[in-house]
């Protein structure tokens, strides 16, 4: 017999905020460690980031969040809600969600959700100029009426 469960994406992974150095101008640079911008996913034709046109300073690097190949990211500014999965070694600011620790769900599942239930996802957004998605919204995103994440 099959039983349904009905959950919230916190409840299946962790997901942390990315971080920018601050004042960020000090430590862009021409080389170092690259720096993943919402252009470098919308530029991007498939579902991972290969490369970026920007780098930050080791020091920069240090008050940053880094990722890994293989780890899942959503835009949460800007263009909000675009998965992306990582090809490279870099660090993202605080326009990025990195997900990690995945239990009972798999990274590929929670990036096709992403892309099919954007609008969804981005509909609880806020802002005045762009659309954020706090952590909060997206960590409960599916326990919703309208959103659930069903399991068996």
């Amino acid at each position: 017999m099959t039983r349904w469960i009905t959950c919230r994406i916190g409840d299946l992974c962790t997901l942390r905020r990315g971080a920018s150095p601050r004042p960020i101008n000090n430590f862009i640079s021409t080389e170092g460690v690259p720096w993943v911008k919402i252009a470098d996913a919308t530029e991007s034709k498939t579902r991972f980031i290969e490369k970026t046109k920007e780098f930050i300073k080791e020091e920069g690097a240090k008050n940053s969040v880094a990722v890994t190949p293989g780890t899942l990211i959503l835009s949460n500014s800007a263009t909000p809600g675009l998965p992306k999965i990582m090809k490279i070694n870099a660090c993202v600011h605080d326009g990025w969600l990195v997900f990690d620790d995945f239990n009972g769900i798999t990274r590929d599942f929670l990036y096709y959700l992403f892309l099919n239930e954007r609008e969804r996802l981005v509909q609880g957004a806020n802002g005045s100029v762009f659309n954020n998605l706090k952590t909060d919204i997206v960590k409960n995103f599916g326990s919703s009426p309208k959103v659930v994440l069903d399991f068996f």
